[in-house]
């Protein structure tokens, strides 16, 4: 999506087309999702928990679009599908994983944007350098911005 206002529609297809593939599945076949009930709530909380993040913190829908999101949602189709027509089960639990992972990458745009942002194609490119990520997630209590003062009780660096 370009704008982003088609971002965020397409964000909230994408939550209404998953909830109305859970329900139909569990309408239509629901001796089988009784068997699945761990993948099905693994799935659900893959894509609920990255939401609620969001919504709690920028108040809105995340529309990240990632590309793992994007693989996730290829691989999830394709493995129901499988599952659905000839009972395989290895591929919606490998899709599964995938979404996992996807959601594991929506939390940490979550946690470290530090307001809404649409189209982020993966957590790499808001961060590109790791030591930068990781300098940002430390408390500034650990940044070293003055020096040593032992009215603050801080030991002194040692080159």
């Amino acid at each position: 999506t370009v704008s982003p206002r088609g971002a965020q529609l397409d964000s909230r297809a994408d939550l209404l087309f998953y909830s109305a593939v859970l329900i139909g599945l569990t309408l239509l076949i629901p001796e089988r999702m009784r068997s699945e009930w761990h993948l099905a709530l693994v799935i659900a909380l893959a894509y609920v928990v990255p939401i609620v993040a969001g919504w709690f913190k920028v108040g809105r829908l995340t529309s990240y679009h990632t590309w793992l999101a994007r693989l996730s949602l290829l691989t999830l189709c394709g493995a129901l599908l499988l599952w659905v027509t000839v009972n395989v089960r290895w591929p919606l639990q490998a899709a599964t994983g995938v979404l996992v992972l996807s959601a594991i990458e929506e939390l940490l745009l979550t946690l470290l944007l530090t307001s809404a942002r649409d189209n982020v194609s993966h957590v790499f490119a808001v961060f590109p350098s790791p030591i930068a990520t990781l300098t940002r997630c430390l408390p500034s209590r650990l940044h070293r911005t003055r020096p040593h003062d032992p009215a603050h009780g801080e030991l002194p660096v040692h080159p």
